[in-house]
């Protein structure tokens, strides 16, 4: 899969195969999320070259692994009510399979 579109397709399915979900064809064309099959979540799977937060979260995983702690980045954007909590799927898998 050389292509950019192939490329983020394989990202979809790699994330519904880990939630035991799978890859919703044409999502964008529906509104709907990227992922179907996992209940109580709508899923959408962004693929960037370069993702903003990741040196503070590889920061906070340093230290977490030190302490065998998860870690947990918590974004805020000024002006907005919401904060996003944002770690590593094989943390969430691990929390949300008990």
């Amino acid at each position: 899969m050389s292509t950019a579109r192939g490329t983020w397709k394989a990202v979809e399915r790699r994330v519904a195969v880990k939630l035991g979900g799978r890859r919703v064809v044409c999502s964008g064309v529906r509104g709907e999320g990227d992922v179907e099959g996992v209940p109580g979540f709508i899923i959408e799977v962004k693929m960037r070259k370069k993702i903003a937060f990741k040196k503070w979260f590889d920061e906070i995983a340093t230290k977490a692994k030190e302490e065998k702690k998860i870690p947990i980045l918590i974004v805020h954007q000024k002006s907005q009510k919401s904060e996003y909590i944002i770690f590593d799927i094989k943390d969430f898998l691990k929390l949300w399979k008990k």
